[in-house]
């Protein structure tokens, strides 16, 4: 899943923080649909994602960006 939301993630960056929260709801929605995470309303998205032993997709943004920034730099 964060394979095709985040292709190229390293080109374009960060994601604003509206487009952050879309991201958010379709890893929640996939965490719970296919792994089935167990929801309730109340239950936090990190909450979630520790449920499902994933990270959530602003860390892996930034996890991504910082290793191609150091790559770049590195080849530089």
């Amino acid at each position: 899943m964060t394979l095709v939301l985040l292709y190229t993630v390293e080109v374009w960056g960060a994601i604003p923080k509206s487009t952050g929260k879309d991201f958010e709801n379709v890893q929640k929605y996939i965490l719970v649909k296919f792994l089935k995470v167990k929801e309730t309303n109340d239950m936090p998205y990190c909450l979630t994602c520790v449920e499902a032993e994933s990270l959530p997709i602003e860390i892996i943004v930034m996890e991504k960006v910082a290793k191609y920034m150091l790559k770049v730099q590195q080849h530089s």
